[in-house]
């Protein structure tokens, strides 16, 4: 089932659970799922995330599967991974007296096949999908599934994984990142283990190995597609209030913004922790990290960006674009940056090389200096700089027929009139009226168009039906011989004649 088949009120319901994944912050449209038939259809969907979805509307769900007298079955899918197991896990636990998700003995057995085919180095993994793997056979034995002669595989299993614990504690393997206390390990459910390791990650003070070690676990522990619970919140909470966390990763100046550790420190509570843009005004550090980077953005903290290595561009817009939790303060600190000063630039280079020949110096002077000064006006060409440079190639080329045709010298005033033509141009062939351009003219662009080199170009102006229309419409006047015979006569009466005809369509 696609989203066209389910109703727009149950779509609307699936993806606000997305857009708002807090359990603390209550999201009004889990109400908008009344019924056990609605539950069901997205259920029966291709979504992905499904078990995600049913634990952030858990409280609502369980009304409907208790009222309706039901249970949901759970079944093995191509989307089965550890974020969508630990959500499974934690539903299981919420109410465990009752019996609202039921699963045959093959999901156990295909979870812990995941489980072997992990690489041993993946010590954290294996512990975690073992712990569920283990959950999952304790709550099959309650369930009207479980069938008596299942018990001696179901012990096998329940063993196998429980061994793989144990020799991880006393491999000592788990201490690999030292990040856990081994000896608590076996005790710990695995939302605590998980909490365990984000509470440490947090607390580290190596966060110049953030590359190596923090990404390598992120991946491991599918952090990326976990959001944080309850329990969780309130526990990191108090360690974001830690007075060596809270002054160690102090956002006030540039500099701070400049500082690795602060930046990885940042990235990675903002994109694996607290997710939700709501965690922002809930938590004092994140807090003031965004008062003090809108302040900055007020007084112009315009000689920021020179200064970054481009290796750290990424992190530090991403970290300015959340915090901000605003467009406007993020496209703000973007027009201090020297790219968009750059595409002015050659905007003006290219089509006002004379008429705007002091604006060049000047931002040249920028760029050169590294330093922006003065009020920077020219940012308001940003948009139409970066439209009218991708079309620069195939305006100079239109130029340039009428340069060789026409033989002067070309001016501002040309390029203009060159604009202006291809501007209908433009249209008429996303129109796909072709033949309302002149036959010598349609040569020329076919042969402009059918050119390998331009293609990526062109991708960026049409669409590729759009090309692929007009060259197979026109192919024929390729021909070697009516080709070089009608180019040759590609005239200024005819640039006239172009422009004369375009005008009046």
């Amino acid at each position: 089932m696609s989203d066209q088949n389910l109703s727009p009120k149950i779509n609307l319901c699936y993806y606000s659970t997305f857009k708002e994944l807090s359990e603390i912050n209550h999201n009004p449209s889990y109400k908008l799922l009344t019924d056990y038939s609605e539950l069901l259809s997205i259920l029966n969907s291709n979504k992905k995330e499904t078990i995600k979805f049913l634990y952030f509307n858990k409280s609502n769900i369980n009304n409907i599967l208790y009222n309706s007298e039901e249970i949901i079955t759970i079944q093995n899918n191509e989307n089965m991974r550890l974020s969508e197991f630990f959500y499974l896990y934690l539903l299981i636990n919420d109410n465990s007296e009752l019996v609202n998700y039921a699963y045959d003995i093959n999901y156990i057995y295909e979870i812990n096949n995941i489980q072997r085919n992990i690489q041993n180095n993946k010590i954290f993994k294996k512990l975690i999908l073992s712990k569920i793997v283990i959950q999952l056979i304790e709550n099959y034995r309650e369930s009207n599934e479980y069938k008596l002669y299942e018990e001696n595989e179901l012990e096998i299993i329940e063993e196998e994984n429980k061994l793989i614990i144990l020799r991880g504690i006393n491999e000592g393997k788990l201490n690999k990142y030292n990040l856990l206390k081994l000896e608590s390990i076996e005790k710990r459910n695995v939302e605590e283990v998980y909490l365990t390791i984000l509470i440490q990650l947090i607390m580290t003070n190596r966060y110049d190995l953030y590359e190596f070690i923090h990404k390598d676990l992120i991946e491991e522990l599918d952090l990326e597609s976990i959001n944080i619970t309850k329990k969780m919140y309130y526990i990191l909470y108090k360690i974001t209030e830690d007075e060596n966390i809270k002054n160690k990763f102090v956002l006030l100046t540039k500099d701070d913004l400049l500082n690795s550790d602060k930046m990885n420190f940042f990235v990675f509570i903002l994109k694996y922790i607290f997710k939700n843009p709501f965690y922002i005004y809930q938590i004092p550090l994140l807090l003031n990290a965004r008062k003090n980077i809108i302040n900055m953005i007020k007084n112009n903290f315009n000689q920021l960006s020179i200064f970054i290595k481009d290796q750290d561009k990424e992190k530090i817009e991403y970290i300015i674009k959340t915090l901000t939790d605003s467009g406007y303060y993020y496209n703000k600190y973007l027009n201090f940056n020297s790219k968009p000063l750059l595409e002015v630039l050659n905007y003006y280079k290219n089509y006002f090389p004379q008429s705007k020949k002091e604006e060049i110096n000047i931002i040249e002077s920028m760029i050169k200096n590294n330093k922006i000064t003065g009020e920077i006006n020219y940012l308001k060409d940003f948009d139409i700089s970066k439209k009218m440079n991708i079309k620069f190639p195939i305006i100079k080329y239109i130029l340039y027929l009428k340069i060789k045709y026409e033989n002067f010298n070309p001016t501002e005033e040309d390029l203009n009139k060159s604009i202006q033509i291809w501007d209908k141009l433009e249209n008429i062939i996303k129109k796909k009226k072709i033949k309302k351009i002149i036959k010598t003219f349609r040569i020329a662009l076919t042969n402009y168009f059918n050119d390998i080199n331009n293609k990526e170009l062109l991708l960026q102006i049409f669409k590729q039906d759009d090309l692929n229309f007009f060259i197979k419409t026109n192919i024929k006047l390729l021909e070697k011989d009516k080709y070089s015979n009608d180019l040759e006569h590609l005239d200024g009466i005819y640039i006239t004649k172009i422009s004369n005809d375009i005008n009046e369509n």
